[in-house]
């Protein structure tokens, strides 16, 4: 019965991360009310709504008494008076949610028409095998003699 009450409590949990990270009002709301952890994983929900920029999610844990000490100093903490202020230090840092395009996705082909090249490979992947086994003795680099020298035989 006990393992029972655990898992239930552990899904709310996760719930609640995951409402953290998508910013579901509503989800956020039911996983508290099914008993979730605000402090859950060491603050991972508090972790994911302040990476993810939201703000108000961020405030909302905060109401509901998620420990903002598990992210900031305790000499910071002990100037910080009202829940706005504690979620202003929070997200400082924070770079803003990057904004959605209308661009069209991109395809496959550049302005003609034809395929776009393959990334460059290392000469070592690009090298080619004869019949599936390394290149002969013989396609490997030499050494080359400077011009006018001969071989010496001794007697």
């Amino acid at each position: 019965m006990k393992a029972l009450v655990m898992g239930r409590a552990w899904s709310a949990d996760k719930e609640l991360e995951l409402a953290c990270k998508v910013g579901s009002l509503a989800d956020f709301q039911r996983a508290l009310a099914e008993g979730a952890d605000v402090n859950a994983d060491g603050g991972s929900p508090m972790f994911v709504a302040i990476m993810k920029g939201n703000g108000e999610m961020v405030r909302l844990l905060v109401e509901a008494g998620a420990d903002p000490g598990l992210f900031l100093r305790k000499s910071r903490m002990s100037r910080l008076k009202t829940t706005e202020q504690i979620v202003a230090a929070l997200m400082e840092g924070v770079p803003p949610p990057v904004p959605e395009t209308d661009c069209p996705p991109a395809d496959d082909d550049d302005e003609f028409g034809a395929e776009a090249a393959p990334p460059s490979r290392s000469k070592v992947q690009t090298r080619s095998l004869v019949g599936g086994k390394r290149p002969a003795a013989s396609r490997r680099k030499q050494v080359r003699r400077p011009a006018g020298l001969e071989s010496a035989t001794f007697d």
